[in-house]
């Protein structure tokens, strides 16, 4: 009987410590969405800076052919 309760008592060792490293690999793929979602917000926004710095290179362009037509 007595062995028997020791290997109960190891397998919930075991089992705890199995879920206490679950949690760390949960929490560090949490971490690493957070990071994925700044990525994509950051993207984004070069997304945005790009387009405008198309837009002004357009209107540069336009400009040009303006003075260059006067």
């Amino acid at each position: 009987m007595g062995t028997y309760v020791w290997v109960l008592i190891g397998l919930q060792v075991i089992t705890f410590w199995r879920l206490f490293r679950l949690k760390r690999i949960v929490t560090a793929n949490i971490e690493i969405v957070r990071m994925l979602t700044e990525i994509v917000a950051l993207q984004k926004q070069l997304n945005d800076v790009q387009n405008d710095l198309q837009n002004v290179q357009n209107i540069e362009t336009e400009f040009k052919r303006i003075i260059g037509n006067l």
